[in-house]
């Protein structure tokens, strides 16, 4: 890569010469000393840029921001999921207690013994997730 072809490249993807420097980690005269040819560009900066490239344009600060961003949306899609499963739980509970009320006679040990895992597990459920 030419001096003349590093200049291009930033010009052409919006960096200034300090924008650059940071996005490579290397001090802003370097750059500069490259651009200028005063310095002898590295072999292997094209490959720099082209990540640099898939990257984009955001800074470190930015693309911290958007990852802190995406943990809080997957954490509210998560208590969301639970909040749901326990009102699933709740649901059936209450189910099973109209069915039992309305029909006492098929009432049995098994169908008592599952109601009260199911409420216990939604209980359990719901404390274990509360924030």
């Amino acid at each position: 890569m030419t001096p003349a072809e590093l200049k291009k490249w930033r010009e052409e993807h919006g960096y200034s010469q300090g924008q650059l420097a940071r996005a490579l980690e290397v001090h802003v005269m370097t750059v500069s000393r490259w651009e200028r040819g005063f310095r002898e560009i590295p072999s292997f900066l094209h490959l720099a840029l082209e990540c640099i490239s898939m990257k984009g344009t955001k800074t470190k600060k930015e693309r911290r921001v958007e990852m802190a961003e995406e943990k809080m949306y997957t954490q509210k899609e998560l208590k969301e999921e639970l909040k749901s499963r326990d009102e699933d739980v709740a649901g059936l509970v209450k189910e099973f207690k109209r069915l039992i009320t309305k029909y006492p006679e098929t009432h049995d040990e098994r169908l008592e013994y599952f109601l009260k895992l199911a409420w216990n597990h939604g209980h359990a459920h719901a404390k274990a997730h509360k924030t």
